[in-house]
């Protein structure tokens, strides 16, 4: 009887679009706050800056809450995820149980194409197809020595590979300085308007305390050759972004960096969250500190007319 009232709570749910216009951003990041699965990416503050004039679903007084990342291109109107934005989908207070389908039916018609990230604390539907993507997680909540025994044997090596090589954290490094060497030093390339994004998360989340950069120089000359940014908010810690320069991954000093990181916030309820996960390299480079894998789900509805609808 319990389960089959559940279900009809559901799918009596009175979902509402809103344009951004309509959306008032107190009772949203009051609703995210709140929520059971809460994220830094779905706070209004974040979403104005990687999609701005995201629109919404909302269900009664802001109880459930929906962000849509739209654009527009060509004419065309389309949800897709943004830069930086590892996971947003629904975001429910503790107990509520939500489909995601119904949601997902309840995006406008005009949205052509819709790409989705769905947060880990939603299960999949069964209307469309889910494909399950993979985040690294590790928890903090126990003594340093407890999380180093769950280092693998690699990790242990480069961790102690690089403490004989003269290095040590700096935490005063300039975000201009963080953005160049980003850039120098990327793996994965991206756009000069990914990096403006970028820069101007960094910069808002500096502003209203919750994110700084660590990096690793080497003791000597003070040369950079390791660095990160990271975001900290609902007791967790973001691995943003990061880079090492070719001096850095000789003297592996992620690995040091990281390991000073877990040392300074260990016995403490964090999260380190290393997002990631689809780069086979950086997926062993995580679990290496014993991080483990945490399942969320994409949705891609491609809506479009041929030909279009083989086009990205």
């Amino acid at each position: 009887m319990i389960i089959l009232l559940t279900i009809f709570k559901i799918e009596t749910l009175n979902i509402k679009h809103l344009r951004h216009s309509e959306i008032n951003k107190k009772k949203w990041d009051d609703a995210i706050t709140i929520s059971e699965n809460a994220l830094v990416y779905a706070l209004s503050w974040y979403l104005d800056i990687v999609s701005p004039n995201w629109e919404a679903l909302i269900v009664g007084d802001y109880e459930i809450v929906m962000p849509l990342t739209v654009r527009k291109k060509y004419g065309l109107k389309y949800i897709i995820q943004p830069p930086f934005t590892q996971q947003l989908g629904i975001f429910n207070q503790s107990g509520t149980k939500v489909n995601v389908d119904l949601f997902l039916d309840k995006i406008p018609s005009c949205y052509m194409y819709v790409n989705i990230n769905f947060n880990s604390g939603n299960s999949k539907g069964f209307k469309h197809s889910y494909l399950k993507r993979l985040n690294y997680e590790l928890d903090l909540d126990s003594s340093y020595e407890n999380i180093h025994s769950g280092f693998n044997t690699n990790t242990k090596r480069n961790i102690k590979k690089s403490l004989q090589k003269d290095l040590k954290i700096r935490n005063d490094i300039k975000l201009e300085e963080l953005i160049d060497f980003k850039k120098k030093h990327a793996v994965e390339k991206i756009s000069d308007k990914h990096y403006d994004i970028l820069k101007q998360l960094c910069l808002n989340a500096e502003m209203i305390g919750v994110g700084r950069s660590e990096s690793v120089v080497e003791v000597d000359d003070g040369n950079l050759v390791s660095a990160t940014f990271l975001i900290e908010k609902f007791d967790r810690i973001i691995y943003l972004i990061s880079a090492s320069s070719i001096i850095g991954k000789e003297k592996s000093a992620n690995f040091f960096l990281i390991n000073e990181l877990i040392k300074k916030n260990s016995s403490k309820k964090r999260i380190l969250d290393f997002e990631g996960g689809i780069i086979s390299g950086l997926s062993r480079f995580f679990k290496g500190f014993g991080a483990h894998e945490k399942e969320y789900y994409n949705v891609i509805i491609n809506r479009l007319p041929w030909p279009l609808k083989h086009l990205r």
